[in-house]
């Protein structure tokens, strides 16, 4: 591989990983404000019994199921959040970490090449 053509694809990871560490940054916040309004609804449940035997993930739909009509909708929206954010970030971790293993080879190369000429 040419130098040139190790340059001109760095550039273009770097771009990639700059706008995927954005989209992460996004769906890590959307998560975090879910999971922070969903939290805060759930502390009026805490001393139900039902509610301190399930799993967290559990007492959130079970919320849902227990909201009064006028604020059933908004909890479900938080939880639709805090469901695909979740979901969003961990791929974009996947995704940022798939690039950063490609700049780290052609960083190793464009080593080699500099090295060896």
């Amino acid at each position: 591989m040419e130098f040139k053509n190790l340059t001109e694809e760095l550039e273009n990871l770097h771009s990639h990983y700059r706008d995927n560490a954005f989209r992460y940054h996004e769906a890590r916040k959307r998560f975090g404000d879910a999971l922070y309004a969903l939290n805060l609804f759930l502390v009026k449940k805490q001393k139900d019994k039902k509610y301190q035997k399930a799993a967290i993930d559990k007492q959130y739909l079970m919320l849902i199921e227990d909201a009064e009509p006028e604020a059933r909708e908004g909890i479900e929206e938080y939880y639709r959040d805090y469901i695909k954010g979740k979901q969003d970030y961990k791929g974009l971790e996947k995704v940022l970490s798939v690039v950063q293993s490609r700049i780290s080879v052609l960083q190793s190369l464009m080593r080699w090449e500099r090295d060896n000429d």
